[in-house]
């Protein structure tokens, strides 16, 4: 019953109560709690080199709740949200520099809610991304180090400048916020671009090794280069093989600028000692460097006819090389020394080497250019072992031949190469992990495997500064086997290093003085 002396709720207060009771009863009859869904553009496993990820979800996304993973996620643009159906349910993933990394394996996650917090089942993918596509005897679009590309000047025209090589021997570098760097043999300089140029005659930015872009003196020190050959960049940091001061220099941070100094000096006690020989910690004419995903340090060691292997990047000075192919310890040089008795033999085997030149790993196989005996040496699995032997050949027929350009193995020099064929393969050799590039240099030409080769002999796929495969003149744009006063834009001589990056090619065309940029169709 009712007492006078009780406080009786207001009317209005009743139907608050009232709207809220209704309100909250319809919230969660109607609260959504779904997982959205979502379809990809790219539905199986293939990723063509420049179309863009378009993720559609089945109602609006929170976009602040966005993130992107795996290696593909450092190559996007962040992502850009759209409405196809509902505000912000579709995210378009493009690469932004106009193209994905040609031919390598790429990894996405993605993580991400709707606007009511529900998250999406987490999109974990791998692509594979589709290998570049050369012609024949495709034309560069840019050139580096010479104003176009008929000019072919030392120096262009003998005037060093930050537009200007006079030889160049090894890969150029590229760092991962795309700035370009370029051994610049001659001038006893490397090279440094702001990015990978895309129109010719590009200035560089800074150098190292000089104290400006016209003096070009060769320099001892920690400081100086003279010969810089390779530039590699990984594991964020930098090396540079100086071939005269018979070192590897190791900086630890990507240089910024000019003034940068190596930290390491590897192949020398200190970095004022120009010192030979064949022993765990000195080289005889270093060549190139390649660098593993976990650290382990390459270097082709020419004058010794070896490889030596460190497990770890040294951070020493001098530090000892732990491993070694093509010898069977650290005081064995001589050439083809199968038997170890320290004189060079005229036949070669899975083991041996003669002059090794350029080098490429991805942290399982190791692919070495031997040099004076014509062929490419792969371990299908990371030696771990010295004098361990090769697993397969190209460029000749087995293990036992080593002549140039000797398609019928009779041990006699062809007249004229093949694609199965190599003619002193110097310094240049790269993979993107699927494609795998080599600077045939006696035969003026760059020859690539569409996939990475699992047999002896493979033949090639497609040749770069030839029409065919079978010329090999260099400087020869009309074919004719004669040398050309002025090259072009698609003939070289002697290329020495070569570089994929992202739907390009580099290729360091070392007597002609200067890069060219390849760019896939």
């Amino acid at each position: 019953m009712y007492s006078p002396n009780q406080t009786r709720p207001r009317a209005s207060t009743c139907l608050l109560i009232l709207i809220s009771s209704l309100l909250c009863t319809l919230a969660a009859c109607n609260s959504d709690t779904r997982a959205p869904s979502v379809s990809l553009s790219t539905s199986g496993s293939s990723l063509p080199l420049r179309d863009p990820i378009v993720l559609l979800f089945s109602e609006s996304m929170n976009t602040a709740s966005l993130v992107l993973g795996g290696t593909l996620a450092g190559e996007t643009d962040g992502g850009v949200w759209s409405t196809t159906t509902y505000p912000n349910d579709t995210l378009t993933l493009t690469p932004v520099n106009g193209d994905w990394n040609g031919g390598a394996s790429q990894t996405l996650t993605v993580d991400a809610r709707d606007v009511s917090g529900n998250q999406v089942p987490t999109i974990n993918r791998t692509y594979q991304a589709a290998p570049l596509a050369f012609d024949n005897f495709q034309a560069a679009e840019v050139v580096i180090g010479q104003t176009d590309f008929t000019v072919t000047n030392n120096n262009t025209y003998s005037n060093p400048d930050a537009n200007t090589l006079s030889v160049s021997y090894g890969n150029p570098a590229v760092a991962p916020d795309g700035r370009l760097f370029i051994g610049d043999f001659v001038n006893d300089r490397v090279l440094a671009f702001a990015q990978v140029p895309t129109v010719s005659n590009a200035n560089a930015s800074f150098v190292l090794g000089q104290p400006n872009f016209t003096t070009t003196n060769p320099g001892a020190g920690q400081g100086g280069h003279d010969g810089p050959q390779q530039v590699v960049i990984s594991n964020g940091k930098m090396f540079v093989v100086d071939y005269h001061q018979r070192r590897v220099v190791i900086y630890n941070t990507i240089p910024a600028d000019g003034s940068a100094l190596p930290d390491v000096v590897v192949g020398q006690p200190n970095f004022n000692s120009i010192s030979s020989g064949c022993t765990d910690s000195l080289f005889e004419y270093p060549e190139t460097v390649s660098v593993t995903p976990d650290g382990k340090l390459v270097v082709t060691d020419g004058g010794n006819s070896r490889v030596m292997i460190w497990n770890s990047i040294p951070t020493t000075n001098g530090q000892p090389a732990d491993l070694v192919l093509g010898q069977s310890d650290f005081t064995h040089c001589a050439a083809n020394d199968d038997n170890q008795d320290m004189a060079s033999d005229t036949t070669p085997t899975a083991r041996t080497l003669r002059f090794p030149g350029g080098s490429w790993t991805d942290g399982t196989r190791l692919a070495i250019l031997d040099g004076a005996n014509n062929r490419v040496l792969i371990w299908n699995t990371f030696p771990t072992s010295n004098f361990q032997p090769a697993d397969l050949v190209l460029g000749q027929g087995d293990f036992t031949h080593g002549t140039l350009n000797d398609d019928n193995q009779d041990g006699t020099a062809d007249p004229t190469p093949t694609p199965k064929t190599l003619n002193g393969p110097y310094a240049g050799i790269d993979s993107n992990g699927t494609q795998l590039a080599v600077t045939d240099a006696g035969n003026n030409r760059v020859l690539i495997w569409n996939t990475f080769p699992t047999t002896n002999f493979q033949p090639a796929d497609i040749v770069l500064g030839q029409s065919d495969f079978t010329h090999g003149t260099g400087a020869d744009d009309d074919q004719d086997n004669v040398s050309d006063p002025n090259t072009s834009a698609r003939a070289f001589d002697f290329p020495s290093g070569v570089l994929f990056y992202r739907d390009r090619l580099l290729v360091t065309d070392a007597s002609n003085f200067r890069v060219l940029i390849f760019r896939s169709n």
